[in-house]
This record gives structure tokens, sequence and C-alpha cells, in this order.
């Protein structure tokens, strides 16, 4: 007799081929849950989707996934990020405020992310999933947060245990080290009932991991560090060579510069560091995408 292999249902909006930073956590534990034997579905926005927001695509990352991983594209609502008058719905066109409003109606009501009108449509493609094969574990990555609230729901629906998976902060402002939104915010209610009912909180590094049990003391003992760098395929041993001391100092940013990056601050410090002896020559490289949409 052999024994059923228990299924992992991913949700993680952003997969390959498309193309933005947070694919690679998501890939990472596709690949890693594949490896270690499990059944792995993954719930990701359509190709169509990422093609329109970003412009381009990762078409050989996704060829190198594991083959055994199922991909599920699931069609999303997307006219709210249309902003070209020509593609606009008429509706759309014609009420262009009154559409924003109804859009933002659904974030109060729904879940308060601009992600929120995808949560009906991951909800409903997971449950069609689970009637082909019965999902043992749901694991959301985010961002965007909407896949908590649909993890949480298939929690609920299922009656199935959920793991969520912070591969960015959602209620923490990192770069300020505060609340990201404002005192009695409805993320903070939607992120405490997530986190409290979940399995397993992951999130990338120690720090992170601290502040997560001291804000959720209830679920401190569920919090786990998963670092960054699971893609053995992509992340690799790196060598090391020792610079000379004749040769300029390089350094190098690596990743998408976000408009919410402090970039006027960082070269402001650049030039007064560029007045040490020590940085003759020096020179800043930039290795990555400017910011994640077509339209930036």
């Amino acid at each position: 007799m052999t024994t059923r292999r228990k299924h992992v249902l991913l949700l993680g909006m952003q997969f390959p081929p498309a193309r933005g930073s947070g694919v690679y956590r998501v890939r990472a534990w596709a690949q890693h849950l594949v490896k270690q034997g499990y059944d792995v579905t993954v719930l990701c926005a359509d190709r169509d989707y990422w093609l329109h927001l970003s412009g381009s695509l990762d078409d050989e990352l996704a060829a190198r996934t594991d083959p055994r991983v199922r991909v599920v594209a699931v069609k999303i609502p997307r006219e709210h990020l249309v902003h070209d008058v020509r593609q606009m719905s008429w509706l759309h066109a014609s009420f262009p405020k009154a559409f924003l409003e109804m859009h933002k109606l659904i974030q109060g009501k729904i879940f308060p992310e601009v992600y929120a009108v995808q949560i009906p449509a991951y909800v409903l493609a997971a449950l069609k999933v689970h009637t082909r094969h019965k999902i043992d574990l749901v694991l959301a990555s985010g961002n965007p947060y909407s896949m908590f609230a649909v993890a949480w729901t298939l929690g609920k629906v299922l009656r199935r245990p959920y793991v969520v998976d912070y591969h960015d902060p959602w209620t923490l402002d990192v770069l300020k080290e505060d609340d990201a939104f404002e005192p009695g915010h409805p993320a903070f209610i939607w992120e405490r009932r997530i986190v409290e009912g979940a399995a397993m909180v992951a999130t990338v590094n120690e720090p992170l991991c601290d502040w997560y049990r001291r804000r959720y003391p209830n679920a401190a003992d569920r919090v786990r560090h998963v670092p960054l760098g699971l893609a053995e395929d992509i992340v690799t041993e790196p060598t090391f060579s020792p610079v000379g001391d004749e040769r300029p100092l390089r350094f190098g940013f690596m990743g998408t510069v976000r408009h919410d990056l402090p970039i006027e601050e960082f070269l402001e410090g650049w030039l007064i560091a560029l007045k040490d002896p020590v940085m003759q020559g020096a020179t800043m490289q930039f290795y990555g995408y400017l910011g994640f949409f077509a339209r930036h």
C-alpha cells in the first residue's frame, strides 16, 4: 500500500516568468518542498498580468524551475491598475473618480491592500485545486499581503493549517523602524488575526523574528527564521579575491530601485564619503530594475 504524498498549496502572486525580486523567495520554497518529497501546487498571477505591469518576463528562470512544481495561473482583476485611458473599460474611463472610490471601498470592506480584489479569484482557484488534489498545508508568501488573507480564509474553509512567510514586513517600515500605518489602521487587526492563526510564521532574519515575537507574543513560539538564499541553483558559494591597495574601492547595490528607498539621502552621504582619501576613485554601481512597473 502506497502512502499519499502530502500536498502543499503555495500562494505566491510573484512566480516565474514574473521578473520581480519577490519571485526568488517563492520559487525557492517550491523547489525546496518538491525536493523534500511534497506535491506542490503554486497559485500565481497569470503571464499577461505581469507582461502588462512590468513590460518584460523572465522565461529563462521559468524554464529552470523544477518540472514537478505544478503552476496554476490565476486570471485576476487588473482594471484598477490601468492608467492609459485608451485601455480603460468604459466605466473606468467615463467615471474615473467613482471607479477609484469603489475600489477603495472594496479594500475597506475586504482587505486593506490594493491587491484585495485578487482574494476572491485566489480562493476560488484554491478550492478548485483542492477538489482535484486534497490540500494538506497552505503556504503564503507576502507581499502582496492579500495572499495571507487567502491563506487565512482557506484555513477556515478547508480546516487546514497555513504558514505565512514574510519576505517583506507589512505593518513595519524597516527603513524608519516604525509602524507603517497610523494607529487603528485595519492592517494591524488583520495581521494579528493572520499571525495568531498561523501554524508557523517565517521571516528572513533574526531581528525581524524578534520583532514579530514581541508584537505577537501569543504566536512567539511559532516564529521561525528562514534566511534568503534558498535557491541553490541561483545563489552559489561566492568566491573571494582580495583587493589590492592600488585599486579604487567599488560599492554595489543589487535589487529593485524602489520609490521608497532613501536614494537622495544616500547620494548626499556618498558625496561626503568621497572627500575621504580612502575613497579616491571609488565607484558606486546599481544592479537591478528601476521600479516594478513598466510605466515607471
